[in-house]
């Protein structure tokens, strides 16, 4: 394994240390079979490329794996080499996360994280692993942490977005001010310096979902000449970038293309070394590459032509196009979000339009949710070979983990589908809370998954393993009853037909918390989700 003399003397014409990042390599040759790659993780996943594809093992979560039993001993095997379209792969959930380890310990997200070929800067750091993409200390280093309005606004206040008549303190800063610039180079330089193996550097705005960026007449004039907030943003990264260049060359500062600063500018373009990460809006992908774009108002045409033609436009200027795409409703990962059937088409799309790396956003909250073990291990296979068959990943998924369950939760996928479908609403609030819930979902629905998790139940009745596989997907129908109780319950009574839901709210309620409480749930969303804000919230008069 890896790149041994034995190797190099057996493929003399076939160097390990020219090939694209995170390339493997199967090769049998001279009596033996030969698993390298790029680098440690080039070999790592050569290994389990052989383990998976010639010994049928399989590992879906941390804790759930496959090994099925050997018939013979012996394996044709032919060469094969694989380098992924996407250098940067950061599947944003339960399991290959280490920022939250409340329900894995960090050395099985790093087991789980490289079986599953994933090499994001989330992924806790271990040499023996292959290490991932390297960043600063902040994931994502934004404006008031590079240049803190704590120690600088009281002497500085120019170097702070003006914002209707005053400088603002939140920590936008006024991106024409040559001290701002100056201390943002300065501090930027300094972390690197502090973290000499970070690779991947990013500067942004804050995220505060205001349109603040800083208005006083340099930037104005600026703006006018950009016609785009981004333009601002991008001449001093491009400022920094050069800096940085000239002192650590082969490194990447990376920038969001996001909120305000989302569409092209006019002028300026990034530099060599400067990567841009796109922000997919919550539907437009999916509406795009599922559903009519006709059927749908002027605003979501609207915003779908209009980030294609963004997408588009950023492809066209640089080779470092990374995208941060969404697959959570953050304010309550247990409503249920019909976007399976659209991971494999979304990151199809972008790889056509030449994004080589994917922060996917997804439940990285709780171990339960809207089938958050499947997404993890879906996005994950995507990302790693996005024309793989993701129906086919889908099916292989559900037979494994829910077994005898499976035809059941299919048809409950395809339900939730043809339910959002001819409801046409948008599927989910980004921070919905209780007691919003999933507009879309009808009576009729409900009272048909829930007949399905009951079949589902009886089909896999006494395995207790299987029971709880189960148990962490149904949590969104059951808390689906409790945000729409009044309103499903005088829907059946007005129109003649079963209600299906819990008989008494509260004590649903309370068993719904005590399930949590029993799978370690501390949270359910990504802001103040703690479960004690649920009676209040769900028990209303």
């Amino acid at each position: 394994m890896g790149a041994t003399r034995h190797y190099a003397e057996t493929f003399p014409k076939k160097p390990l240390n020219q090939l694209p990042v995170d390339t493997i390599c199967i090769r049998p040759g001279n009596g033996v079979l030969h698993l390298a790659g790029e680098g440690t993780r080039g070999t790592l996943y050569a290994v389990y490329e052989f383990l998976e594809r010639y010994l049928g093992i399989r590992w879906y979560t941390p804790e759930f794996e496959k090994v099925p039993s050997m018939q013979s001993s012996v394996l044709s095997i032919s060469e094969y080499v694989y380098s992924p379209i996407m250098e940067y792969r950061e599947p944003c959930h339960i399991g290959l996360n280490g920022l939250d380890v409340h329900y894995y310990s960090k050395k099985q997200i790093r087991r789980f994280a490289t079986r599953m070929r994933s090499n994001g800067m989330m992924v806790p750091d271990d040499e023996a692993w292959g290490l991932q993409c390297k960043t600063l200390p902040h994931v994502w280093p934004v404006f008031r942490e590079l240049v803190p309005p704590e120690k600088y606004f009281d002497e500085h206040p120019e170097w702070y977005a003006l914002v209707d008549g005053k400088r603002d303190k939140s920590g936008q800063l006024c991106l024409t001010n040559s001290g701002a610039l100056n201390a943002l180079q300065e501090n930027f330089l300094r972390q690197v310096e502090e973290h000499p193996d970070a690779t991947h550097l990013t500067i942004t705005q804050n995220d505060t979902g205001r349109e603040d960026w800083c208005h006083c007449p340099d930037c104005l004039k600026a703006l006018e000449e950009e016609e785009a907030p981004s333009g601002l943003l991008l001449r001093a990264v491009n400022q920094v970038a050069d800096a940085l260049a000239a002192k650590y060359p082969g490194k990447l500062v990376n920038t969001l293309a996001y909120g305000y600063n989302f569409n092209f500018p006019k002028v300026t373009r990034p530099r060599a070394n400067v990567s841009i990460q796109i922000s997919c809006p919550m539907e437009t992908l999916r509406f795009d590459s599922t559903y009519s774009v006709a059927a749908l108002d002027d605003a979501m045409v609207k915003e779908t032509k209009n980030f294609y033609d963004t997408l588009q436009q950023w492809s066209a200027v640089t080779t470092k196009l990374y995208a941060w795409t969404y697959q959570i409703n953050f304010g309550d990962v247990c409503l249920p979000i019909p976007n399976l059937y659209n991971i494999g088409p979304d990151i199809r799309i972008l790889t056509a339009n030449h994004v080589r790396g994917i922060f996917a956003q997804g439940n990285a909250y709780a171990p339960i949710g809207d089938f958050v073990e499947l997404k993890a291990w879906l996005t994950a296979k995507l990302l790693w070979n996005p024309q793989a068959d993701d129906r086919a990943l889908i099916d292989e998924f559900l037979e494994a983990y829910y077994g005898a369950a499976a035809p059941y939760l299919r048809r409950y996928v395809a339900l939730l589908d043809k339910d959002f479908q001819q409801n046409r609403f948008q599927y989910h609030n980004a921070y919905a809370t209780p007691p919003k819930l999933a507009p879309w979902l009808s009576l009729d629905a409900m009272n048909e998954a829930t007949r399905l998790f009951a079949q589902a139940e009886d089909a896999i009745a006494h395995d207790t393993v299987l029971e709880e596989h189960l148990k962490r997907v149904k949590v969104c129908i059951e808390f689906q009853w409790l945000c729409g109780f009044e309103e499903y319950k005088a829907e059946a009574t007005r129109r003649g037909i079963p209600y299906l839901g819990p008989a008494d709210k509260a004590f649903a309620l309370q068993r719904f918390m005590d399930d949590c409480v029993a799978r370690k749930v501390w949270r359910l969303c990504e802001g103040n989700g703690s479960l004690d804000i649920l009676p209040k919230a769900l028990l209303r008069p």
